[in-house]
């Protein structure tokens, strides 16, 4: 039995996602918001926020294809 794997285009666009939140994010100087209210692992909100932009993305791909 194969174990699951991520599909490519899945990681993809979680990288791109991950990279437009972080220049996002420093570009409005939200950053600095999050870092003074004591968000200590922005890293586990990047990496979730991501995740759900990209899990909404592929759906909203397989919709319009028709699949």
């Amino acid at each position: 039995m194969h174990p699951y794997r991520l599909p490519l285009k899945f990681i993809g666009l979680w990288v791109v996602n991950i990279a437009l939140l972080f220049v996002l994010t420093f570009a409005t100087g939200l950053g600095e918001i999050l870092i003074n209210i004591q968000m200590k692992n922005l890293t586990y909100l990047y990496l979730g926020v991501g995740a759900v932009l990209t899990l909404l993305e592929q759906e909203l791909w397989d919709k319009l294809k028709g699949n």
